[in-house]
């Protein structure tokens, strides 16, 4: 039980210290954009294209590293995106809860070892009844 709560707090810990990795990347691109907004207004230099294309570079890193801090996010949380929808999907799950689309091979197969479904191969969390992959009855 200890062991539960310990791996809970880690991952807890895990998923705040990205999220704020997250917040700086967004006040980074805050700042890019002020410094777009400034010098598309004076207009200075008088080639500011080398400049704003210089920022919109950064900006487009800054948002590759969001994306890559939110996958990890993800993962802490044992969860995929919807490809269709967006939503939430547990790791082990074949079909999405939101919009019903099959989840591909490579979200499905991510799952942690443990228990599978007898019906569909799924991973199944040890206290279910049902097996989320395909619907079946779990046996004890």
């Amino acid at each position: 039980m200890f062991d539960k709560i310990s791996e809970k707090i880690s991952q807890t810990a895990g998923i705040v210290k990205i999220n704020g990795l997250i917040a700086q990347e967004e006040r980074q691109i805050n700042d890019y954009l002020l410094q777009i907004g400034e010098i598309c207004y004076n207009k200075f230099p008088e080639n500011p294209e080398s400049l704003v294309a210089n920022l919109v570079a950064q900006i487009n890193g800054a948002k590759a590293k969001i994306a890559e801090y939110a996958e990890q996010v993800n993962k802490l949380k044992g969860v995929a995106k919807c490809e269709q929808c967006g939503m939430d999907i547990v790791l082990g799950n074949k079909f999405c809860s939101g919009c019903g689309t099959r989840v591909k091979d490579e979200a499905i197969n991510t799952a942690e070892e443990g228990p599978v479904c007898m019906g569909c191969g799924a991973s199944l969390a040890s206290d279910v009844a049902f097996c989320t992959g395909c619907g079946q009855k779990v046996s004890p």
